[in-house]
Parts: C-alpha cells; sequence; structure tokens
C-alpha cells in the first residue's frame, strides 16, 4: 500500500511538472516570487545547523546553532551593542551576501526565464538573486539586500554598498566577535549607523508591503512590459506566476498578492512550488497548480522542456 501510494504520488507530481511546462511555454509574461524555500536548496537554511557551523563557527561554539536566532539577537543596533553588532553582520554580509555559490535552482531559473519577458519579487536578503544574472532592474526586493546600507536613522533613502567597508571592518576584529569602534559604519550625512537594507515581513505590516509601490506597481510594470494595460488584456493574453519556496502564512506579501491576482484577473495563472502547501479556493482550482516535489529538482524539470521564446 505504502509503494502504491508513493507512486501515485510521483505520478501526480509529474502530470503537475508536466501541466507547468505548458502553462509556461504559453505564458506571454513570467512572474517570479522567490521565496527563502529557494535559497534553502542552496544551502542556505536559516534553521539548519550546518550553516551555522561552516559559516559561524564562533557563534556555533558558543551554543547559538541556527542562524535565525543570530538574525534575531543582533536585530537592532544601539550604542551597547554597535561593535557586536557589525561583528556578527560584517560576517554575515561577507559569508552569506559575497561568498556563497549561486544556488543551483537559481541558476536553472535562470535558464528557465532569461529570453522571455518577465518580472522577478523576493523577500530573500541573501543576494543570491542579485548575483544570478538576472536582469537588475527586473528585481524587486522586498525586505531589501544585505550588501547594501542605509541610514538607521533614516535621514536620506541613499543606499550604500557594503563592499568596500568588510573588508577593513573584518581585519579590525582580530579573531574577536567585535569590529572596533572606528570600523562602525557611519552615515556621511547625520553620522548616525549605517545598518544592512533590510525589512521585515510579518502579519503586523505585510499588508502596508502589498500597497506599497514595490508591489503596487506590479500590474503596471507588466503594462510597461507589454505596452497595455493588463485589465483590458483579452483572455488570450497569458500571465504566469511562479512562486518558488515562498511560505505559505498570511505574512507572507508575496503569496497573498499573487492570490489577489489570480482572483482578480481570468488570464492569470498560478504555479506554486514549495513543500508544503496551503489550500486553494475550489474556484481557482484550474488556475493553480501545486508542486511538492524538490524545488531545486523541479526547476530544473520546467527549465529543460520550457521553451526559449
Amino acid at each position: 500500500m505504502f509503494f502504491k501510494a508513493l507512486l501515485k504520488k510521483k505520478v501526480d507530481i509529474t502530470e503537475e511538472i508536466t501541466k507547468a511546462k505548458i502553462w509556461l511555454n504559453q505564458a506571454d509574461v513570467i512572474v517570479v516570487g522567490i521565496g527563502a524555500g529557494l535559497s534553502a536548496t542552496s544551502g542556505i537554511d536559516y534553521t539548519k545547523s550546518s550553516l551555522t557551523k561552516e559559516y559561524f563557527p564562533d557563534y556555533y561554539r558558543m551554543g547559538y546553532k541556527k542562524l535565525d536566532e543570530l538574525c534575531t539577537m543582533y536585530s537592532t543596533i544601539s550604542d551597547e551593542n554597535a561593535k557586536a553588532y557589525w561583528g556578527f553582520w560584517g560576517r554575515y554580509i561577507k559569508s552569506i551576501g559575497y561568498d556563497t555559490e549561486v544556488g543551483n535552482g537559481y541558476k536553472d531559473l535562470l535558464r528557465l526565464i532569461r529570453n522571455r519577458e518577465y518580472l522577478i519579487y523576493t523577500t530573500n536578503y541573501d543576494g543570491q538573486v542579485q548575483r544570478t544574472g538576472f536582469k537588475q532592474e527586473l528585481i524587486t526586493s522586498l525586505r531589501g539586500d544585505c550588501r547594501q546600507l542605509i541610514c538607521k536613522q533614516l535621514c536620506c533613502d541613499k543606499l550604500y554598498d557594503s563592499s568596500d567597508l568588510l573588508e577593513t571592518m573584518i581585519k579590525s576584529m582580530k579573531g574577536n566577535l567585535e569590529v572596533s569602534g572606528n570600523k562602525v559604519p557611519r552615515c556621511p550625512h547625520c553620522g548616525g549607523y549605517l545598518v544592512p537594507n533590510l525589512g521585515e515581513c510579518n502579519t503586523e505590516n505585510v499588508d502596508k508591503i502589498i500597497n506599497s509601490e514595490k508591489m503596487e506597481n506590479n500590474t503596471a510594470q507588466i503594462s510597461k512590459i507589454i505596452n497595455i494595460p493588463l485589465e483590458t488584456l483579452s483572455e488570450d493574453f497569458k500571465v504566469v506566476y511562479l512562486e518558488l519556496g515562498v511560505g505559505q502564512s498570511g505574512a507572507n506579501p508575496i503569496k497573498k498578492r499573487f492570490d489577489q491576482l489570480v482572483n482578480q484577473y481570468p488570464n492569470v495563472k498560478l504555479i506554486r512550488m514549495n513543500r508544503e502547501i496551503g489550500e486553494t479556493p475550489k474556484e481557482l482550482e484550474d488556475k493553480v497548480i501545486h508542486i511538492t516535489a524538490d524545488l531545486e529538482e523541479a526547476i530544473a524539470e520546467l527549465a529543460s522542456g520550457v521553451v526559449s521564446l
């Protein structure tokens, strides 16, 4: 019985991937939503102790086994913790933001959509999307990019490149977990602390994110690509939303916005790829495909069967 169920599941997944290939081949525009699950397939899994052990061994030996614990511990900078704050985030930005290899899932996604009309939205700030080779102007980072710094006081909206600061900052640690006081990054305008350009996606601000310019311009960006307002398109014009490793909670702006658009427009379909999938309203079942196979393998399979126009 177990093996029959396993075989049936494999057949169902194969059918779903085949159907997804057809939808993607027929799509005029592909809108991709990327969550933490895609980076996790590349080894950047904040819940795995192996990640902390490899890139943050000093903290690991102190008993911090998961990276999300450290990110939470150093979520806010103050006069008291500024040197320790940048001791952690300096290591994080260099190790995760620059030194990690771009995952195969990202590389295959590039192969899948490189020659198509596309847009990308991501809640990841690890730099994987930006380093893959996608057109930067087509990427919207809803939670920022750890490699960019911003004034904590928000005296202006200028973003600063961290690469010039990292080398001297890390050298100043000399085996310690704190940077030297004079190496803590400061805003050149107001003198306040610079911090990584990160944002939070939680139940308190998810609607604010969805209604912000970043996501509200979703339909406007599609319309700009095709030079036609989305609401006036005929049903012959097809937009496919491809959701990869996106959390299924109500606090995820990608999931919530994609659900809204699938429900709103008749010419929009959704391919949702994640180990855990929430319920889909019955009236939308013919517009949504759920793929629960291994994410990296499934993207590779999609890329092998989708035509690059």
